[in-house]
């Protein structure tokens, strides 16, 4: 079965450079030109067919895959209150595959300005699920006065930012401040995390 288009008003015959899409005896389609256009929100692709996940304690919530979607944003660190900041690089990427966000970021503030509160690094282009918290792996860090043997860790667990945090051996996780940061710095993480959008 061959859907096609043409534009001369004489239809009577159809060559293969008309050809768009076409269903094959097999039930295979190929679209020859042109994007397969989800037009409803909500809809896409459905997986119910597959088998279900075996595994002990395992629950299938969906098998819609129904969003794909690739970006930018704009990472800047944030506390409860912030002014006076200056940046040289504020470059985030990401790629939403249903509810996965696949995030890349590099942050580096020049001036920190005034921040009260926990910090935190805030733009991220999703909204963090509470109920599937994530931790983001760290590439780079300069400017941040830790306690000695304790390592930086960030945490997605809601909203649209991740909080940092500082812990090691035998010392309970502690929020990140001003005060354990120099005017100048900078930060590179990459991770995944969960959305409900």
């Amino acid at each position: 079965l061959i859907f096609a288009t043409r534009g001369a008003p004489d239809a009577s015959t159809i060559s293969e450079s008309d050809a768009r899409m076409r269903i094959d005896s097999g039930g295979n389609v190929t679209v020859n030109n042109g994007n397969l256009v989800i037009g409803t929100n909500g809809k896409g692709i459905d997986f119910s067919a597959n088998a279900d996940s075996s595994a002990t304690g395992a629950s299938t919530t969906s098998e819609l895959l129904d969003s794909y979607e690739e970006g930018t944003f704009t990472p800047v660190y944030t506390g409860s209150s912030t002014s006076g900041q200056t940046y040289s690089a504020q470059e985030g990427s990401y790629t939403k595959i249903g509810r996965v966000v696949h995030i890349q970021a590099w942050v580096k503030v020049t001036n920190k300005g005034t921040m009260s509160g926990p910090i935190r690094i805030s733009g991220f282009p999703f909204t963090v699920s509470p109920t599937n918290q994530s931790a983001i792996s760290i590439g780079y860090t300069n400017g941040y006065n830790l306690t000695a043997g304790n390592n930086l860790q960030l945490w997605a667990y809601s909203d649209s930012f991740v909080y940092l945090f500082q812990a090691g051996g035998t010392n309970n996780s502690a929020h990140i401040t001003t005060g354990d940061l120099d005017t100048e710095v900078w930060t590179a993480f990459g991770g995944t995390y969960h959305t409900n959008a």
